[in-house]
Parts: structure tokens; sequence; C-alpha cells
């Protein structure tokens, strides 16, 4: 049970917010499955459909039983089983989710989250292109190195979702899976 997340930052008042991104998947359909999700005002995190937000382009493509065990996502809407197979892969890797109004003016944090059951695995789900609209605060790092090598201000915030952890930007952290 991991994400990946922004910092805090403000939707605007010019239009819709939406969010849209690239992505490829093959999770144990079933049983693992990935989702998306805001925390609005510093709220606890939520879907993304609670907030409003509307998948453009199919959204998610199933429903964990809610007796799956070791799965905090059961019961939920997830991304699962093997996007790369289906018959309008690639065409229907970029998603797109509109909150319309709803959000603006508020102080949001967005979350890609991925968690799988105790038991089988498979290869994992991969985001890509992540853009946002009608955002007034950077959301990432606000100063990037233009030099590759010494580009460690814009580290992934990678989180766990389980158990408390604290990293500070630039260390480097490893993660097992059990």
């Amino acid at each position: 049970d991991v994400g990946y997340e922004t910092t805090e930052f403000e939707v605007g008042y010019a239009g819709d917010f939406t969010v849209s991104f690239w992505h490829a998947y093959w999770l144990e359909s079933g049983y693992d499955g990935g989702v998306v999700e805001l925390s609005v005002n510093g709220s606890e995190w939520q879907d993304v459909t609670y907030f409003g937000g509307q998948f453009m382009n199919g959204g998610y493509s199933e429903v964990l039983d809610d007796d799956v065990a070791d799965q905090p996502l059961a019961g939920r809407a997830v991304f699962s089983g093997d996007l790369r197979g289906s018959a309008g892969f690639p065409a229907n890797s970029q998603e797109m989710i509109n909150f319309g109004e709803a959000l603006n003016g508020n102080t949001v944090k967005f979350r890609f989250r991925i968690a799988t059951d105790s038991a089988v695995n498979v290869f994992g789900w991969f985001v890509d292109n992540v853009q946002f609209t009608n955002v007034e605060s950077p959301m990432f790092s606000e100063v990037v190195s233009g030099v590759v090598e010494s580009c460690d201000n814009s580290a992934p915030r990678l989180v766990s979702i389980s158990d408390d952890m604290t990293v500070e930007e630039g260390d480097a952290v490893a993660l097992e899976a059990e």
C-alpha cells in the first residue's frame, strides 16, 4: 500500500480543474488495484469521485470484492487487470479527471495509490505525463536544477500509506514488499 503524492497546492478560479495522465497497468485482477485520491483543505484522503471528479476516458476498470484479505482497497473501484491487453490499448491509456469548478479556490493534495494483497503479484502500474489545469501554486519543487546529475531537489514523493516514516528530500530509501 504505497502512494505518490504532490505537496499542497491551490486550485485557481480560471475554469475547470483537471488532471490528465498516461498510464499502463498489469495488476492481479480482483485482488490488486490502483486509485486516484485527493485531500481537500487538509481533509482525509478520499477517492477523486468523492469530490466530484469525473473520469473522461473510462475510469476504473473494476470493483474489488469486500472480502479480499490484506487489501486496504477492498470494496472500492480501482484500476486492475491488464490494460495493456485491452482492445483499446494504447488509445485508452490516457485518462483525464475533470472536477469542473467545484474545487476552485481550495487547497488540495493529489496522489496515485496502489495496494496489493499478500499473494500473487504481476507487473504493476506505470503513470506518466501528469498534467493539471487551473492551478495557482506549485505542486512540485519550485526550483529545478538544469544539471541532471545534481537534480536531487525533485525527488519523488513516494509515501507509505500503512506505516508512518520520515524521509528527508534527497535521502536514499529502500522499500520492500511482503
